[in-house]
């Protein structure tokens, strides 16, 4: 026998038969199971989080054991001078170079703009120049460090002559090849190029060169001495 419950029906209370529970599965849209009962999840990726009101959130890692991406900013209400550590919002923890950085929207260099502080999980960052009220700190990372290749993050100084490690001879024409540092390989869109910190466009700012396995790019504009050419893979194409 069907359950029954009192309920206002166009404002007259009436005995109601109810669900005795039984709901459809679907996956995309495709049917898996009519009348279904009780569900099981299982599998370490697979939280399941009863949130109240006969409401259950069902929450999956990305596939390869990846997590959520962190995407955090932070707006300065006072001044920090450089060396000044700055711990990381919501308590989160990295180990170096999956950790991106961004200052008024402008991405940052480790080394060069911030240190890492501390020793492997990381809190905390210090920049080295003096940040103002009001400055806004964006840290970010899309990938799993620990499950993924390792990351690839090299940058060129353009110099007059004599170029040595981490530096290439300019100024450099436009549609000349350069070839990435430490013999990298790469595909297509998985290659970040910033020039002078700022993230530039493939095609509209430089073109990808040879065929997959590519080592080379050229930009669309010429290149002059003192401007400095990151290349960045984080994650796999």
């Amino acid at each position: 026998m069907a359950e029954r419950v009192l309920k206002l029906v166009n404002g007259i209370a009436r005995m109601t038969d109810i669900s005795t529970g039984a709901v459809s599965v679907k996956d995309e849209g495709g049917l898996v199971e009519a009348n279904v009962t009780e569900l099981d999840f299982t599998g370490a990726a697979v939280q399941v989080s009863a949130l109240g009101g006969g409401a259950v959130q069902v929450d999956h890692a990305a596939a390869g054991g990846g997590v959520a991406i962190y995407d955090e900013t932070t707006e300065l209400v006072s001044d920090i001078s450089s060396g000044t550590a700055i711990t990381l919002p919501s308590a989160k923890q990295y180990n170096s170079e999956e950790l991106e950085i961004y200052l008024n929207n402008v991405r940052q260099n480790d080394g060069e703009n911030f240190e890492y502080v501390g020793v492997v999980p990381r809190t905390q960052i210090e920049f080295n120049e003096d940040l103002v009220t009001g400055d806004r700190i964006r840290f970010r990372i899309d990938r799993d460090f620990d499950t993924t290749p390792t990351i690839f993050d090299e940058s060129l100084v353009v110099v007059a002559s004599g170029a040595g490690a981490g530096e290439i001879n300019g100024p450099i024409t436009t549609g000349t090849p350069i070839t990435l540092p430490a013999a990298q390989t790469y595909e297509d869109d998985e290659l970040e190029i910033y020039l002078n910190n700022v993230r530039i466009d493939s095609t509209y700012d430089y073109n990808h060169e040879g065929t997959v396995p590519r080592t080379q790019i050229s930009f669309t504009f010429d290149i002059i001495v003192g401007d400095v050419i990151r290349f960045r893979v984080d994650r796999v194409a």
